[in-house]
């Protein structure tokens, strides 16, 4: 497995951790040849950087999933370019909710109310 970083020397402690080669996601390098793209940046988040992309709809051809951990937009420039594509999409809402539960799981030890969690953000974002 390889991951494209922006910033390569950032990655290496989590390269040797996972096994997996490191490479720099630059400009020259956007044909994207993988099967899953996975975004952690904040490009396509609402305000300043909202219509920003890591990649377009011609450099996603061959990615077949692609997983935007933006959640303010639901759906992301990035998502947009990744459904033109033909790639299955998925947002960040799922895993900000998921982290949010696992915190109030490990601080109150009861079990999180997931459900009214998602619709509380959601409600918040409108």
């Amino acid at each position: 497995m390889t991951v494209l970083v922006r910033h390569p020397e950032r990655a290496s402690a989590f390269a040797e951790e996972f096994g997996v080669k490191v490479g720099q996601l630059t400009t020259d390098n956007r044909q994207l040849n993988a099967d899953i793209l996975v975004n952690a940046t904040p490009l396509g988040t609402r305000g300043e950087n909202e219509s920003e992309t890591i990649a377009l709809a011609d450099e996603l051809r061959d990615v077949k999933i692609v997983y935007d951990l933006v959640y303010n937009p639901s759906e992301t420039r990035l998502l947009l370019e990744a459904k033109a594509a033909g790639a299955k999409t998925l947002g960040g809402l799922d895993m900000l909710v998921a982290q949010g539960a696992k915190q109030f799981e490990i601080w109150t030890g009861g079990k999180a109310p997931a459900h009214e969690m998602r619709a509380a953000v959601e409600e918040q974002l409108k």
